[in-house]
């Protein structure tokens, strides 16, 4: 039995709170080797996008409207990628208080 000190009971996830530890740490431990996959591919994952929008704008479009083909082809890869890491924490929260399950939002936090 482990004890730990009680959280503020409006930040005990409820819905959680039955969960046995172990199955936690199990389920932690699977979550952490596939966000460390995910670590590892990340720049294979960066550059299939900035591939993906040169493919999507040849190079005879970007002739055409040179400064703007060029404008977007430099920055909509960063564009896409900054929404990805905005959309990443929320992402990761979800996978806290759902996936794992977490009993408190101070631990998902």
């Amino acid at each position: 039995m482990t004890s730990s000190n009680v959280p503020d009971p409006r930040d005990i996830l409820w819905d959680n709170a039955t969960m046995d530890l172990s199955d936690i740490k199990s389920r932690q431990s699977v979550i952490s080797i596939l966000l460390g996959l995910g670590i590892l591919f990340w720049s294979a994952f960066v550059t299939m996008i900035t591939n993906g929008v040169n493919k999507i704008l040849p190079d005879d479009v970007i002739q055409n409207f040179s400064v703007l083909g060029n404008l977007i082809r430099s920055y909509l890869p960063v564009l896409i990628i900054s929404i990805i890491l905005c959309v990443l924490p929320i992402g990761l929260q979800s996978l806290g208080c759902t996936v794992i399950r977490m009993k408190s939002m101070s631990e998902v936090r």
